[in-house]
């Protein structure tokens, strides 16, 4: 039995076939288009939407109360208290009066006006149940 030879092969530069290449390239971006999903950018956001029919508006607004803090004094609706067991004496028989009924407050306050004094007028409030709903702003 004779050998077979082996032949020698020729070094050749390796080629890359281009056209399968841009036949695959462009068969995956066809896919890609093809099957792509909108993305809902709502479906992210959490909203709280009004409901279609909110119903009557509330009877009975809420009384607002109007303290004014200042650096010497209170006023109380348009009256002024030096003393800040006058006006515990005064929010008592407002409390009684209007025991019940929804009352917001509204507090401003004079940036002069010491801590203390408001501090000593919440604990007023506190203690005739005034807290519920208090609303703060600054005077100028």
């Amino acid at each position: 039995m004779a050998k077979k030879r082996k032949k020698k092969r020729i070094e050749e530069e390796a080629e890359v076939p281009l056209s399968a290449m841009i036949d695959v390239t462009f068969l995956l971006l066809t896919y890609f288009i093809m099957t792509q999903t909108e993305v809902i950018e709502e479906a992210y956001i959490a909203m709280n939407m009004v409901a279609p029919n909110p119903g009557p508006p509330p009877e009975v607004k809420p009384t607002i109360f109007d303290i004014k803090v200042f650096e010497n004094d209170y006023v109380v609706q348009g009256r002024a208290f030096k003393e800040i067991d006058a006006l515990g004496a005064y929010l008592a028989a407002f409390a009684r009066e209007t025991a019940g009924a929804e009352i917001t407050i509204d507090l401003k306050l004079q940036g002069r006006a010491k801590t203390k004094r408001l501090v000593d007028l919440l604990d007023i409030l506190a203690k005739e149940g005034l807290e519920k709903k208090i609303n703060i702003a600054f005077l100028q």
